[in-house]
């Protein structure tokens, strides 16, 4: 073997005798690599089959013998070649042919080829998982070659859609400007041009025609990079792949947040601040109003009758009412900010030179408001309360100015004559107390604090007890009593009046069970439940159900409402009185002739006894006026077919002219005031008759 002429490359020569390759010589590269030297060749007989695995040389070796008989030579990649390193990771290429020196001799050269071939490998793969990818998703992959202004693209261009995958002449016949959308076009120029100079990578989005023949979003992802000269960029390789749904969700996700943004902010029925947004723009103002050079107000209003239109109207009509005030508001440019608190209550800011200018702004809202519900509303009389408070420079903290406003509001309100109330500092005094009726109702209640004192109903010709109503009472820790008038509105707004009501009506079905027990001629007992019950769908299942579980019989309790109670949550509450009627409860209705109601209500409402106010009690006596209108009020309610009791009863005058209206009931000071019920049980129950002294 001329060892000279194979270098780098280890070199075997072998005598072939048509069943076996003995090795006769090796190179020095051979010996480096496997450490096989030729003396030890020599002495070992060494056969070309001992470097190969014995189950690959058994199946190719035919093959070698019958390449080289006919062609004198052969060639393949044998692997592994497993004496030549111990650990059978390396792949060698062989190549084999008749010595040029010997005509029966043969070379065999082995070139390792480990690295190579793993790198074949990874490229193959890879190639394979693009082909899958792009078989299978929507990312395709290209390539463009700048020298000859031509893009390849993959197969599947080709069997999807149809496109050519080599496109000549790409810029020159200036093929992007067709495919690409008008307003992307620019970008993508300058992109092209970034990659010409030198490398770079990167991304762009584009509207492209070329799939389907609408624009469509697209990504792509883009790399230029040097040839092995390390100075000449010829080739941007990169993908594209579709991402119209995403932009399409993402459009729609910023089209969501802009909605909840607004959800957020602004009241969704009247379109003007929630009053979340408004406290936080209100914040901001009164920083800047420290700086301001004008006079300002908070003004905070509700509509009064606001249930009237809910009720007999409904609620489209009750909220194109709310849109109305809103709109007012929306549209005077002397108020600088507006929100909805909630239901039918409103805060706005309201600028002017001068006190007048704020007050004349607050008469025109009332008065255009007033007119435009007179003209939808004829019979009603729907009109707005409002409290304002003037902000000066030290207001910082937007709940407090609010709560003032709303403070002078709470004082103006039902007195349609006063348009609006300004903030005094001792309603803050009473705001107070009412918070210290809050904190401590529960725990009077608790306590046994929160008594049931009853109010006798008497005949009025008779002079007999016919029943009594439950008023309820707090009793101080010296002994001594809170009037009513400290505590039940207070309760009323803040809701808590829900538990003083039931507590009274437990208390109530206490005593008449035990009256019962005692052998009392029991007489019915009216509770009175707020308004706010109107709201809860259980409120009658849940009567009947304490006074069965008193046992105590239906027709001793009567249930007093009010008419605002049933004008509030219309349905809801008649639900609630048609189920207690015909479990033989006794409805009344309280205040009758102050609120909401109608005689042609009356005639087909679940109501057994109508309570005429005491406010016409009062002053009928020195007007015939007043008491022509009580007669007739009561005849027209003797036609419904409900009974009548007077209340506020003071002097014998009031009982004769009771009595002359045609109907015999009546409670007030002339016989009693609402008493203790032990005084009462001492009093009334223990005899059969009582007159009055």
């Amino acid at each position: 073997m001329n060892k000279n002429k194979y270098r780098n490359v280890s070199c075997i020569e072998f005598l072939y005798d048509s069943k076996t390759f003995k090795i006769t010589d090796v190179n020095d590269d051979f010996e480096k690599a496997t450490g096989y030297t030729y003396d030890y060749i020599s002495k070992n007989v060494i056969k070309v089959e001992d470097l190969f695995d014995k189950e690959y040389y058994n199946e190719y070796f035919p093959l070698m013998k019958s390449d080289i008989d006919k062609y004198g030579r052969l060639s393949s990649v044998l692997q592994p070649i497993t004496k030549f390193d111990d650990d059978n990771s390396k792949q060698y290429f062989v190549y084999c042919k008749y010595s040029d020196e010997f005509a029966d001799k043969i070379h065999v050269r082995a070139m390792e080829m480990t690295e190579y071939l793993k790198s074949d490998e990874e490229l193959y793969s890879e190639a394979q998982k693009y082909k899958i990818i792009e078989r299978y998703t929507n990312e395709l992959h290209f390539d463009y070659q700048i020298d000859t202004d031509t893009l390849f693209l993959p197969p599947v261009f080709k069997e999807n859609y149809n496109i050519d995958t080599v496109v000549e002449n790409c810029i020159k016949d200036n093929v992007f400007s067709s495919i690409i959308h008008p307003d992307d076009l620019d970008s993508f120029k300058k992109c092209v041009k970034k990659c010409f100079v030198k490398p770079v990578s990167g991304d762009i989005e584009l509207r492209i025609n070329i799939f389907n023949g609408d624009f469509l979003w697209y990504l792509i992802k883009y790399v230029s990079f040097y040839e092995e000269d390390e100075k000449t960029i010829n080739h941007i390789i990169g993908r594209i792949y579709t991402i119209d749904e995403h932009k399409r969700l993402i459009n729609e996700i910023e089209s969501n947040k802009a909605a909840i943004a607004k959800l957020t902010t602004m009241d969704s029925l009247t379109n003007i601040y929630n009053y979340k947004n408004f406290s936080i723009n209100l914040s901001s103002y009164l920083k800047e109003n420290k700086y301001a050079n004008k006079i300002s107000a908070l003004v905070y209003s509700d509509i009064d009758n606001f249930s009237y239109v809910n009720a007999y109207f409904g609620t489209e009509a009750a909220n194109t009412l709310l849109k109305e005030f809103a709109s007012l508001l929306q549209a005077n440019k002397k108020v600088t900010l507006c929100g909805r608190v909630y239901c039918d209550f409103f805060v706005y800011v309201i600028e002017g030179n001068t006190k007048e200018d704020i007050t004349s702004t607050i008469v025109y809202l009332y008065d255009t408001f007033k007119k435009y519900t007179k003209k939808m509303y004829p019979n009603s009389d729907i009109y707005t309360s409002s409290g304002v408070y003037y902000l000066n420079k030290s207001d910082s903290i937007p709940q407090i100015v609010v709560d003032n406003a709303n403070l002078a509001r709470r004082h103006s309100k039902g007195n349609k004559y006063q348009i609006y109330l300004e903030y005094e500092p001792h309603f803050r005094d009473e705001r107070i107390k009412e918070q210290e009726v809050a904190m401590n109702i529960h725990l009077a209640i608790k306590n046994g604090d929160i008594e049931a004192f009853f109010q006798p109903k008497f005949s009025l010709s008779e002079r007999i007890i016919i029943g009594a109503e439950a008023l309820a009472r707090w009793k101080n820790p010296d002994g001594t009593y809170r009037p009513p008038c400290e505590f039940i509105e207070i309760l009323e707004q803040i809701g808590y009046i829900v538990d003083l009501d039931w507590e009274i009506y437990r208390q109530t079905l206490v005593t008449l069970r035990d009256w019962i027990s005692k052998g009392y001629k029991v007489v019915p007992v009216s509770v009175n439940f707020s308004r706010l019950h109107s709201s809860y769908a259980d409120f009658g299942e849940k009567i009947i159900k304490m006074a069965d579980e008193y046992n105590v019989p239906h027709d001793l309790i009567e249930i007093e409402i009010t008419e605002s109670a049933i004008a509030k949550h219309h349905n809801t509450m008649l639900d609630n009185l048609v189920n207690l009627r015909n479990n033989d409860f006794i409805i009344n209705m309280d205040d009758f002739g102050t609120g909401y109601s109608s005689l042609s209500f009356l005639i087909s409402a679940p109501i057994d006894i109508v309570k005429v106010d005491r406010v016409f009690i009062n002053q009928m006596i020195d007007s015939q006026k007043d008491k022509n209108y009580v007669k007739q009020l009561c005849a027209l309610i003797s036609i419904t077919g409900k009974d009548v009791l007077f209340e506020g009863v003071e002097t014998e005058d009031q009982v004769k002219f009771c009595r002359s209206c045609g109907f015999d009931k009546g409670q007030g000071w002339i016989f009693d005031k609402a008493i203790p019920i032990s005084e009462f049980e001492e009093k009334y129950m223990k005899q059969k008759d009582i007159e009055t002294a």
